[in-house]
Parts: C-alpha cells; sequence; structure tokens
C-alpha cells in the first residue's frame, strides 16, 4: 500500500508540477506568434488569435477569469481590426465573452454582450453557419433565466431550438 500511495503521491506532485511549465509553454507560442515577421496584416493576426485562445482555455480551466476577460477583450480587437465589427468572427467572440460573464455570475455584462452578438447575427443571415448564432440566443436564454426573467428567456430559449431543429442540429 506504500508504493500505491507513494506511487500516487508522484503522479499528482508530476501533474501539478506541469501546470506553471504549460503557462510558460503557451506564453512562450505567443511571443513566437507575435514576433513571427514572416506573415502580415490577418494571417498574422491569425496566428496570434489561436495563441490567445489557447491561453483562454487554459486560464479558464485554471479558473483565472480576470486573465480570460483580458485575453478576450484583445481577441475582440484583433477581429475588429482585420474582419470589423459586423463579422462572424467578431460575434463568435462576444458569444464567448458572454459565455465568460455568464460563469463567473456577471449577468447583466453577459447580457450585453450577447445581445450585441445577437445583433449580428441576424444581420449575417448566418444561415450557412448557424450554430454560433445558437450558442448565442440560447447563452441569452440563460442569462435571463439567472435573472429570474423567465418569460423572455423562454423566447431566446426557445428560438434556440427552434434553429438547432431547422438546421438538424443535435
Amino acid at each position: 500500500i506504500y508504493i500505491i500511495f507513494a506511487l500516487l503521491f508522484i503522479t499528482i506532485t508530476s501533474i501539478f508540477a506541469q501546470v506553471p511549465q504549460q503557462e510558460q509553454i503557451l506564453l512562450d507560442n505567443l511571443a513566437a506568434a507575435r514576433s513571427n515577421t514572416d506573415l502580415e496584416g490577418f494571417e498574422y493576426q491569425q496566428g496570434i488569435y489561436r495563441a490567445l485562445s489557447s491561453l483562454v482555455t487554459y486560464y479558464w480551466t485554471n479558473g483565472n477569469y480576470t486573465k480570460v476577460e483580458e485575453i478576450m477583450i484583445e481577441q475582440l480587437s484583433i477581429m475588429e481590426t482585420y474582419n470589423g465589427r459586423d463579422s462572424e468572427g467578431y460575434a463568435q467572440t462576444l458569444s464567448n465573452l458572454g459565455e465568460l460573464y455568464t460563469n463567473i455570475g456577471q449577468y447583466e455584462k453577459a447580457k450585453n454582450t450577447y445581445a450585441a452578438a445577437n445583433d449580428i447575427y441576424e444581420r449575417l443571415d448566418v444561415i450557412n453557419n448557424p450554430v454560433w448564432y445558437i450558442q448565442s440566443q440560447g447563452g441569452t436564454g440563460i442569462v435571463l433565466m439567472m435573472q429570474g426573467n423567465y418569460q423572455d428567456a423562454e423566447k431566446y430559449l426557445l428560438h434556440a431550438s427552434v434553429l438547432c431543429d431547422k438546421y438538424r442540429l443535435d
């Protein structure tokens, strides 16, 4: 039993020891993306956006929501600069930010962020890729439900459900 305990302790210790290393690897990847002079314009920013996405995943998993918000706001800036505010990428990033605000209990911010994303999706007529619009509609419904506004929440959740049926998404 002592051997099993020792092996378990070594395994747990090595997992926790990798966490700071993982963060450093992700930060190094971001630095490499920022210093990549072979790319320019949107391709350059896309590399940075992807590196930032990896950091979002890492920080979200580790509960560092302040960092997640900072990074997502930087991602919004990238999308605005290279795709514009009326782009699917910008709306998708807004939806992700709305999900963050929902998870940390900032419901008013979440509602406003989802509303901005929904507005963009509706103007774009997202028939080619409705998944993010559906996520944004559902997210809005969840926020409204958390705020006790069940009547409006139901409208958004039903709309998301109808869209899933329409595009045969489960």
